[in-house]
């Protein structure tokens, strides 16, 4: 997975290259890549650490404030402590759809639904472990955009006791 990820990750920003910056408007698109920087809060914080992760993004402009978002990420954590000689380190895969509206000048919101596929890998002295599970997210965010450049903080809901908050820090440029 993580291959498929780095794939498609290196063929958006090739392509991306030599397209002009910014963000898309009405009927135009945009493709975006990034990096981000999450903190765990909740439950979550008790099973990883910080972590780090980059992502590519589709965007196409349905009016002059509100544009589609699709987007593909990859986040992993640091290892965690469990105690007793064991740790644990989560990684994530993750899709999500949604759009952004702005509210001002550069300035705008932002709201997706979407899925993150997690691995985890757990050590010990008596025995490791490996698995997968996939929560449904929610990201709820703020951010500003500016000449392609892009900046926002994120709030991922897992659920109600699981959940993240990110800054991510990415490029746009328009198709």
């Amino acid at each position: 997975m993580k291959r498929l990820f780095v794939a498609a990750l290196a063929v958006t920003l090739a392509s991306s290259l030599a397209l002009a910056q910014g963000g898309p408007g009405r009927g135009k698109s945009a493709i975006g890549i990034g990096a981000e920087v999450s903190i765990p809060t909740g439950d979550f914080n008790e099973f990883a650490g910080t972590g780090y992760g980059g992502f590519g993004r589709y965007l196409y402009g349905m009016d002059a404030k509100t544009a589609f978002m699709l987007t593909l990420g990859y986040t992993v954590w640091t290892e965690e402590d469990l105690g007793v000689g064991a740790t644990i380190q989560p990684e994530a895969f993750r899709i999500a759809a949604g759009s952004k509206y702005f509210l001002s000048k550069g300035f705008y919101g932002s709201l997706e639904i979407g899925t993150d596929v997690y691995t985890f890998t757990r050590t010990g002295t008596v025995v490791g472990v490996e698995g997968s599970t996939w929560r449904f997210m929610l990201p709820v965010g703020l951010g500003y955009e500016m000449g392609g450049f892009d900046l926002s903080a994120k709030y991922y809901i897992f659920d109600l006791d699981y959940s993240s908050f990110s800054v991510t820090l990415g490029y746009n440029f328009t198709l």
